[in-house]
């Protein structure tokens, strides 16, 4: 087994940073949070330090992630993750030059979703990879992915 090809892929909407802090100051979230909580989100989100210039989220609106439960994040994380793995084996097959028969593994990285079965679970059933190919979901990275 060798790598022979990684790619990427986003949901489409990218928010800075500084938008993410602005909903988040403005809308009733923050108030729950306890203040050294509260001062993390501060921290991360407005001091630049963090390399991280854009959050990209499968939402049409930065708002629509304070109104969403637990619940209804994770059918929203359902719904989106697959299609995005979709589109990431797809280009790097064609990276590889290889078709998905030929995989040996597939290694998929998310960031806050989780599934059970994973995403690369509804990936290769999707692909069509062959059933003795290795699986492995790598979950919770967060922006580390």
């Amino acid at each position: 087994m060798f790598l022979r090809s990684l790619a990427t892929a986003v949901p489409p909407n990218s928010f800075t940073q500084e938008t993410c802090w602005d909903a988040m100051r403005d809308g009733a979230l923050l108030e729950k949070l306890k203040p050294r909580s509260a001062s993390l989100v501060e921290k991360i989100l407005t001091n630049g330090t963090s390399g991280i210039r854009t959050r990209n989220l499968a939402l049409g609106s930065i708002d629509e992630i304070f109104g969403d439960c637990a619940q209804s994040l994770n059918q929203r994380f359902e719904k989106e993750a697959a299609p995005l793995a979709e589109n990431s084996l797809t280009a790097a097959l064609e990276k590889a030059g290889l078709r998905a028969d030929q995989l040996d593994a597939l290694f998929v990285c998310t960031c806050t979703g989780y599934l059970c079965p994973g995403v690369s679970s509804h990936l290769a059933e999707q692909a069509g990879l062959r059933a003795d190919v290795y699986l492995a979901d790598l979950v919770g990275l967060g922006c580390g992915a």
